[in-house]
């Protein structure tokens, strides 16, 4: 008998997460000024039984570097839709200034002031 509650507890593991289904549907990239940081986004949208969501990322990564990007935003969105409402703008002020808008909808969820040398400004905007 406990061999086969063991089955349908791996069974049932096995199926729910195999049910789960990520989609990138937005994804930005700038370079700095001077090229020695890139600044990426993504919008990744989860669906599955009991966990969908849609969340934006930003990264930084230097690009000769074979460290992985570092993440310094974080936003959870209400809805990927309309179209568009997820997506952040990226913007170098300078070599070493990024500075990021969102819209109203998401929340900060993890927001990093300061990542490989850059000073990472975050503010919203209206959806207008």
């Amino acid at each position: 008998m406990k061999c086969l509650m063991g089955l349908v507890t791996i069974s049932l593991c096995v199926l729910s997460s195999s049910c789960s289904d990520d989609a990138t549907i937005w994804s930005a990239k700038v370079d700095s000024p001077n090229g020695q940081l890139i600044a990426t986004a993504q919008t990744v949208q989860t669906s599955g039984p009991g966990n969908n969501s849609v969340g934006t990322a930003v990264y930084l990564k230097q690009p000769l570097s074979s460290y992985p990007p570092v993440m310094v935003l974080g936003l959870s969105d209400e809805s990927a839709y309309p179209v568009g409402v997820t997506a952040v703008e990226l913007h170098w002020q300078s070599n070493s200034k990024l500075d990021v808008t969102y819209k109203a909808g998401a929340t900060i969820e993890f927001q990093a002031v300061k990542a490989l040398g850059a000073d990472i400004s975050v503010h919203q905007v209206s959806s207008q």
